[in-house]
């Protein structure tokens, strides 16, 4: 079992990555190499992961590298008490 992958939805998966070009055509190569994808196909076996993934997370979209917001914990308690005076 094969599902076809139109070249624009490459590109697609590529932008919402977050991830540069170069590493993700390292990882689809890596992929095509262990037989998950082939050349313009997902193969059943990528198919199998793409669903454990999915099951795995439980964030509604795909988000690529993105620094935290909030400071360390010690931070965050040195403000505390400093804002407490």
């Amino acid at each position: 079992k094969r599902v076809r992958i139109l070249p624009r939805r490459v590109e697609q998966a590529i932008e919402r990555s977050g991830l540069p070009r170069e590493t993700f055509e390292n990882a689809l190569e890596g992929m095509r190499a262990v037989g998950l994808v082939g050349r313009n196909s997902i193969h059943e076996a990528g198919l199998d992961l793409l669903a454990a993934v999915e099951a795995m997370n439980p964030r509604e979209g795909l988000q690529g590298y993105v620094e935290a917001e909030t400071p360390p914990v010690g931070e965050t308690e040195a403000a505390a008490g400093s804002a407490g005076g």
